[in-house]
Parts: C-alpha cells; sequence; structure tokens
C-alpha cells in the first residue's frame, strides 16, 4: 500500500507525501480491504507527526493536527464493530488521551526555606486550572493501608488539610486538543515543612508532594543493615537526635 510505505519512509524529500497518500486512499471508502489500516495509520501520523510547514526560522517542521486525528479515530470507531478491526480498543485509547480534560502536576526537588517554589504543569482540553496548596503532615495526614488502587497522595483527604496557597492558570484553550505546558512560579514563600499540591480542572484532576527544607537524608543499606546520615542540606552538618 503506497499510503502506509510512504509513512515507513516518513515521506522521503518531500513529508507532506504522507497524509496526501493516505488521503487518496480514503477515496475507496469500505470498498477497500484496507480502510481500517489506513485510518489507524493516518491517524497515528497526524496526531504524532502532521503535516510539514515552515517555522519562523526558515525551517521545515512537523505540525501534529489533533482535530485532523480525532476525526480519523472517530470515523473508524463508527465505521467498524467490535471484533471487525484490530485497531479498535487503541483507537479508543487514543481518541480518549486526546479528548478527554488531563490536567497533570510535577515537582523534581525539594526547596531550601526562602527560596522560590516553581514546578511544572501540563494541561489538555481545559480552559483554566486551579492549583492549590494544603500544609501536610506526612505522619498525621499519610495513611498507606486500606487505600485500594490509590496512589497514597491521592488518598489524602483534603477536607482535613490547611489550605496555604492558590494560583489560576488561563490556558487559552482553543478547543484544537493542543497540550499545553508551562513553569508555575509560588509567589509567596512556604515555611518549611511538607505541602500536597493539587491541580483540577474540568473533573480531572492532579497531585504532588512540595518539600520545603534545610535537611537531606542520605541513606546506605547493605545486608540486614542500614546507615542513615541526617543532616543540614547546604553544609552537610549532622543533625543529631533527630528520630529517623
Amino acid at each position: 500500500m503506497i499510503a502506509v510505505s510512504a509513512q515507513q519512509q516518513g515521506g522521503g524529500p518531500n513529508p507532506n507525501r504522507v497524509p496526501d497518500a493516505f488521503e487518496a486512499a480514503l477515496a475507496a471508502g469500505k470498498k477497500s480491504a484496507w480502510l481500517d489500516d489506513v485510518l489507524f495509520n493516518y491517524a497515528q501520523w497526524m496526531e504524532y507527526q502532521g503535516r510539514v510547514h515552515i517555522d519562523e526560522e526558515g525551517a521545515l517542521a512537523h505540525r501534529p493536527d489533533y482535530v485532523k486525528a480525532v476525526a480519523l479515530y472517530r470515523r473508524l470507531l463508527a465505521e467498524f464493530k467490535e471484533g471487525e478491526t484490530r485497531y479498535r480498543d487503541e483507537a479508543q485509547n487514543r481518541l480518549d488521551d486526546l479528548v478527554k480534560p488531563a490536567v497533570s502536576v510535577g515537582v523534581d526537588t525539594f526547596f531550601l526555606p526562602d527560596s522560590e517554589i516553581s514546578f511544572m504543569a501540563a494541561w489538555r482540553n481545559v480552559k483554566k486550572v486551579d492549583y492549590t496548596l494544603y500544609a501536610l503532615d506526612l505522619v498525621k495526614d499519610v495513611n498507606l493501608e486500606g487505600r485500594g488502587d490509590q496512589s497514597w497522595l491521592e488518598a489524602i483527604n483534603t477536607a482535613d488539610l490547611k489550605k496555604v496557597h492558590t494560583l489560576k492558570k488561563d490556558t487559552r484553550d482553543d478547543g484544537t486538543h493542543q497540550p499545553g505546558l508551562d513553569v508555575m512560579k509560588v509567589d509567596q514563600t512556604l515555611a518549611p515543612g511538607a505541602y500536597l499540591l493539587v491541580a483540577s480542572a474540568k473533573g480531572a484532576s492532579a497531585r504532588e508532594l512540595v518539600l520545603v527544607t534545610d535537611a537531606a537524608l542520605a541513606l546506605k543499606t547493605g545486608g540486614s543493615k542500614a546507615l542513615a546520615w541526617f543532616c543540614n542540606a547546604l553544609d552537610g552538618a549532622p543533625l543529631p537526635g533527630t528520630p529517623v
């Protein structure tokens, strides 16, 4: 099949040859025994590659077309019932990922007292995201038992926590299923301690742990023994008498 061959070659010198070939292959409709292959592979190409455009610096750049990908996945699901194509389950999964509201947050380090607090935020299909920081006692507020499929962060009841800061993000979502990414900064210092960061938007939510501390714990294990070194994170000075 010309379209799939062009896809495997990345389009050669003309990457837009791939979607053009898929469009031509779609013309036969269900008369073609390859229609499900065409729809799925075309959707994959548009989701991850798209058409090639010239960017602001004059270079060729791929631009995924999520709207087109969604339309192709939906057409595959509409035209092929359960058991009629091997692509149905994966097409449904990819469609869900593209159209459902989603948010995520990430914190890759701990923060020293009086330092700027920041975190990575990502979203899709939402116009606004609310971010809330709650003061967290890692001994009293965390339950590691009876959580079922929930992570220990998801199992924390925020109704019992003190809210210490909130942020809002206007994503300027335009309805084309584009993913968004930004670094969010907390415009106030946080006292030393643990905090639960919660992102929420349109029924979607995500959580992350934020730690503000000038202490560090190094752990070395060997056989049935473990050596813990609890110290100042700045100069390595030991912090004696601290329960670990």
